[in-house]
């Protein structure tokens, strides 16, 4: 679950970052009926954006997999 700033009730904050190089997709923001952010939708064009953003994706689970590890340690 994604919590705006100010609901925030513990826990660290991660960023995520991800660039196109490959293929084709756009970021959209979407909100509830209060106009609260909610998360994203995120629109691939082609296999080699669907490709792309599966890779990234992937790269990131696997990365922050291994930093919570490293602080469980």
């Amino acid at each position: 679950m994604i919590r705006s700033a100010s609901c925030r009730i513990a826990g660290g904050r991660t960023y995520l970052n991800l660039m196109c190089l490959d293929g084709d997709f756009h970021f959209i923001p979407f909100k509830d009926e209060n106009g609260i952010f909610k998360g994203i939708t995120i629109a691939c064009c082609g296999d080699d954006a669907l490709d792309a953003i599966m890779k990234a994706l992937i790269f990131t689970g696997d990365v922050l997999t291994d930093q919570c590890c490293e602080v469980d340690d």
